[in-house]
């Protein structure tokens, strides 16, 4: 697996490839250490999120087997002095894929809880045979991030462009926005070296269901625009219609074929 589901539509589709058998010798487990304190944010600008909201997907493929769960959560913060949200999301592969191919992977994200936009975003992953730590820090006043492969001691300066999200704060920030149907929300993302723009069309409404219920739903189609092209289409998300917008399926094809993202538990 070398490329992560957006879950959080950049943030939870992952593109999935499996590949080799699993590791005999046990990777080094995954240390996570949040920068900063948990706080209560004054006054927060949207309620489509708050403090322990904990959402938890199903993948599977062809929409039947059991690949892997993601489960976010989310805290209020305080980052570097500035309030903040910070986002992380765990994803372990069920015994199917892991036969194959083990996967627990943890991201975060670091988000302003002001302009929604991106601080920090760090990956600990462990795939099959491989382990990678990286980690983005944006200056958003200076436009610049600063991307490093801590596993590989590498560091790379990238332009950004103003307000710009990671592949995870990208989802919270669509959910902050008013969702009206026909309209297209347009959204500034970087990922490592590379910046893109995502495209979201808000199609319409329609009911679905998923292991955590039966909902109305606006059904929502990004599509990534890369240097002034479309570079990839085809996910389809659909979020509950109202003032959450929580993510409830995501259907999107990979390398490997049709994949599916159920939401199976919402807390609280």
């Amino acid at each position: 697996m070398n490329k992560k589901v957006t879950v959080v539509f950049l943030g939870l589709v992952m593109g999935l490839m499996m590949g080799g058998c699993a590791k005999k010798e046990p990777l080094p487990p995954i240390e996570v250490k949040p920068i900063g304190t948990q706080v209560k944010i004054r006054q927060p600008i949207t309620k489509a999120f708050q403090d322990e909201e904990e959402l938890t997907f199903t993948l599977k493929y062809l929409g039947i087997i059991p690949l892997a769960t993601a489960t976010s959560q989310v805290r209020e913060w305080s980052y570097l002095g500035r309030e903040a949200y910070y986002v992380t999301v765990e994803i372990k592969s069920l015994p199917f894929l892991s036969f194959f191919y083990k996967v627990e992977d943890c991201i975060e994200s670091y988000f302003d809880a002001r302009r929604l936009h991106s601080l920090r975003f760090v990956e600990h992953l462990r795939e099959g045979r491989h382990l990678m730590e990286k980690e983005t820090i944006y200056d958003q006043k200076k436009h610049i991030a600063e991307y490093t492969v801590k596993t590989k001691n590498r560091t790379y300066k990238v332009k950004i462009p103003a307000d710009v999200q990671d592949a995870l704060s990208a989802l919270y920030y669509l959910r902050a926005q008013e969702f009206k149907e026909g309209e297209v929300i347009d959204i500034d993302v970087n990922n490592h070296k590379d910046n893109y723009q995502i495209k979201v069309k808000i199609s319409g409404k329609e009911k679905i269901k998923t292991q955590a219920g039966k909902f109305l739903a606006w059904k929502v189609q990004p599509t990534i625009i890369q240097n002034g092209s479309p570079k990839k289409e085809g996910a389809i998300v659909w979020f509950t219609a109202d003032k959450r917008k929580i993510p409830l399926l995501i259907k999107a094809r990979t390398s490997i074929g049709p994949v599916k993202a159920y939401l199976s538990e919402i807390k609280p």
